[in-house]
């Protein structure tokens, strides 16, 4: 009998864990405009798509034209620190300095909590090459 309800409870809590963490996938569509940086890569401007599966740490990114561009990203929880979107708009954030964009930050509409990349390395030596703080540049996504 106690192994029964035992199991009960395993099986109840493994489907609410797979439900919060289906719930908080963050796929979206963007048409980035210009090159850009993700890590060490440089993708050339076009449509992509950025996937970010629940609770993981990896981050997504591949062009939805040929599908020769794709970079796997370690990513953290970024919270909104102001208002980068409003609640209806999907988002993603770039750093742009000088003429170099890097991939930065995903935002889903309607989610306090998003999700950033580290600055890479060729990002930090641009900065300093630069002299500069990097301007922010927010490209609206939509859902996928």
């Amino acid at each position: 009998m106690n192994k029964a309800i035992l199991g009960g409870l395993v099986i109840g809590c493994i489907t609410i864990a797979a439900a919060t963490a289906t719930a908080q996938t963050i796929r979206l569509k963007a048409s980035i405009p210009f090159e850009f940086n993700v890590g060490a890569a440089t993708f050339p401007a076009g449509d992509y798509t950025v996937t970010k599966a629940g609770q993981a740490a990896l981050m997504v990114i591949e062009d939805n034209d040929s599908g020769r561009y794709r970079s796997v990203v370690i990513v953290s929880p970024a919270v909104h620190q102001g208002k980068q979107t409003s609640d209806d708009d999907s988002a993603l954030v770039f750093n742009r300095v000088q003429d170099r964009y890097y991939f930065r930050q995903a935002w889903r509409a309607g989610d306090p909590l998003g999700a950033e990349a580290p600055v890479s390395r060729s990002e930090k030596q641009a900065m300093l090459r630069a002299a500069t703080q990097p301007e922010k540049v927010v490209l609206r996504a939509s859902l996928n």
